[in-house]
């Protein structure tokens, strides 16, 4: 079988052969349909990205895929299931960017036959640590909140998630004018700068920093406030006695299959800029990941 891995020569990503695993006891084999490639993706194979993961050597990329049970162990997912899953330990040598990949139960949920294996392949990271985002917070009812990124794939989750969640005052969305339709439609209010924001005293009681920029929107945090990041790796020092955390996404196979639920009724909107072919076109994907202003995820299709 094809796997697209890192080795430590270089940051492009490689496409080798691999064999096919056999699952071990309590592990499911699934044969990938489909795999996002994230902006995870880039950096973990990058020096940086390495020192910042402890990773050496070799190990598979990608974090996320749908796909078809091929072979299980004693499991209540059963071959033929159509599935989507999670592979969050970073450094294994076969991740979701592989024709096969063993896992286990509790990082699959099932998938209904009305979503594309394309669309159902951007639910778990994204939605995950977008809803992982949103339990970090401890605030109280009716308090605002700014979401940055507004217009990716994990703000977009997060928007969506948490104006669904009916906890929040107003939810802001941090993004570009052309995205104010997006950010709109999912009940939010754009905010393109918050420059002459902070100046007039703008305050929200949390930040969802998807976009990483916490020396930007730390001074908006009233104090004892909130704030969230998504990289563990970089810890964010906060002033004014507001709590800094990170979002460590992890699987939860109920949380996934809620997810998927949403994305079936419609309330959470998938949205793919292209696919891939992924043997013949995955570098292609990487490229286009590093293209500024770009909307929606790239996806890779296996044969």
């Amino acid at each position: 079988m094809k796997a697209i891995i890192s080795v430590p020569s270089t940051p492009e990503p490689q496409l080798v052969d691999r064999d096919i695993p056999r699952p071990a006891q309590n592990e499911i084999l699934v044969q990938v349909f489909a795999s996002t490639v994230n902006p995870v993706d880039a950096l973990s194979p990058s020096a940086d990205g390495r020192a910042a993961f402890g990773l050496q050597g070799d190990f598979g990329l990608g974090w996320e895929f749908s796909g078809v049970v091929a072979e299980s162990t004693p499991s209540s997912i059963l071959p033929g299931s159509k599935v989507i899953g999670l592979t969050p330990n970073i450094g294994s040598p076969l991740a979701a960017h592989s024709q096969y990949i063993n896992v286990n139960a509790d990082q699959l949920a099932l998938m209904p036959d009305n979503i594309s294996f394309v669309d159902a392949a951007t639910i778990p990271l994204n939605g995950l640590t977008a809803l992982q985002f949103l339990e970090l917070l401890d605030e109280p009812a009716s308090r605002d909140l700014l979401i940055t990124g507004a217009a990716g794939a994990v703000g977009g989750y997060a928007l969506e998630l948490a104006k669904a969640s009916g906890k929040w005052g107003r939810v802001y969305g941090l993004a570009r004018e052309e995205d104010r339709q997006f950010v709109e439609k999912r009940g939010a209010h754009l905010v393109t700068s918050l420059e002459h924001l902070i100046s007039s005293g703008f305050q929200v009681g949390a930040v969802l920093d998807a976009a990483t920029i916490p020396d930007v929107v730390l001074p908006v945090i009233a104090d004892n406030g909130n704030y969230v990041g998504v990289l563990p790796a970089f810890p964010v020092d906060a002033p004014r006695a507001i709590t800094s955390r990170s979002v460590h996404v992890h699987s939860d196979p109920d949380a996934l299959a809620h997810l998927v639920d949403l994305v079936n009724d419609g309330a959470l909107i998938p949205r793919v800029d292209r696919t891939y072919d992924a043997e013949l076109e995955y570098l292609r994907a990487w490229e286009r990941l590093a293209t500024p202003g770009i909307r929606g995820r790239q996806v890779l299709v296996w044969r």
